[in-house]
């Protein structure tokens, strides 16, 4: 097992590994770099220099912090993680590890884990994103909820945008808690549609939890936080 520290910068999860800077997300199906590989557990794992002619460097500009590697799901997928806010951790293993919590059951669609969740009492299939500062969720659901404000945020290829935000509560599993979620900008609404799923589930969740990711065993692990 591996053990990394941690920080959130404009709650992005960014770790620190061998003096580079990583940046967390599940929501990507590849992985990119300024380097040709990363080695983690002691295998070397090859990063793309580029994706949809967009960069790392490019990552770094739009997210206002110099990043290394934007770690995503090709890699995700073949190690056991543990993302854990409370010690401001987060570990790497090649065995499963035992984490006591609430089980979530999840479906990797191209790299990326889905879940089930409920607004309102009605189904949703999600994507869990890690690469996502705030939560996002199709218009038609948060019409139903005031507006709270406006947020900044950005998407590779697109730059950046703003969106209302508003509060939202949810359901995972046993517990139910509140997001704050925003609308996507009307061309990446057309991602949503293709793939059939109205919520994006973003970096709210470690206000309230510390998550652990098992790919191969198609779970998370919900950790309720010591504090939040």
């Amino acid at each position: 097992m591996e053990e990394y520290p941690i920080e959130f910068f404009d709650n992005h999860i960014i770790a620190h590994i061998d003096g580079k800077s990583i940046l967390i997300d599940t929501g990507s199906p590849i992985s990119l770099g300024d380097c040709r590989s990363i080695q983690l557990l002691g295998n070397n794992y090859s990063l793309y220099s580029k994706c949809l002619n967009f960069s790392i460097d490019d990552i770094s500009e739009l997210l206002g912090k110099k990043v290394n590697v934007l770690l995503g799901g090709d890699i995700l997928r073949d190690i056991y993680f543990y993302i854990n806010c409370d010690k401001k951790i987060i570990q790497f293993s090649s065995e499963p590890l035992s984490i006591n919590g609430e089980q979530i059951l999840i479906v990797l669609e191209n790299n990326v884990p889905t879940l089930d969740l409920q607004i309102n009492g009605n189904n949703f299939k999600a994507f869990l994103d890690t690469g996502a500062k705030i939560s996002y969720i199709d218009p038609e659901i948060t019409s139903n909820y005031k507006s709270i404000g406006r947020a900044n945020d950005f998407y590779p290829g697109l730059g950046r945008f703003q969106t209302n935000i508003y509060e939202v509560p949810i359901t995972l599993g046993s517990y139910s808690f509140t997001i704050v979620a925003g609308n996507l900008p009307d061309i990446l609404q057309m991602l949503s549609f293709i793939l059939n799923s109205k919520v994006f589930l973003g970096n709210d969740i470690f206000k309230f939890f510390n998550v652990y990711f098992s790919y191969r065993d198609k779970k998370i692990v919900l950790v309720k936080k010591i504090q939040h």
